[in-house]
């Protein structure tokens, strides 16, 4: 599988020190979609925040990939 190029590019999580990668693994119909919309109530309240938290980290990451291969060389 290796040697057709399977799993090529992927990054795994668990590597980084903060386990948050800039990476798509839905299809491109579902990509971005949102499943799941925490309350601002009880504990939903703590998962709405840590995933606000995350998708921020995430969106700089992306524009700082985004940045670099914009740079010429």
């Amino acid at each position: 599988m290796k040697k057709i190029g399977y799993g090529k590019g992927y990054q795994y999580a668990h590597d980084t020190e903060d386990g948050l990668v800039v990476q798509e693994h839905l299809p491109d119909k579902l990509a971005g979609k949102r499943f799941y919309q925490p309350t601002e109530r009880g504990f939903e309240a703590i998962i709405h925040d840590r995933l606000s938290k995350w998708r921020k980290i995430l969106q700089q990451r992306a524009q700082q990939q985004r940045k670099k291969i914009k740079k010429p060389g």
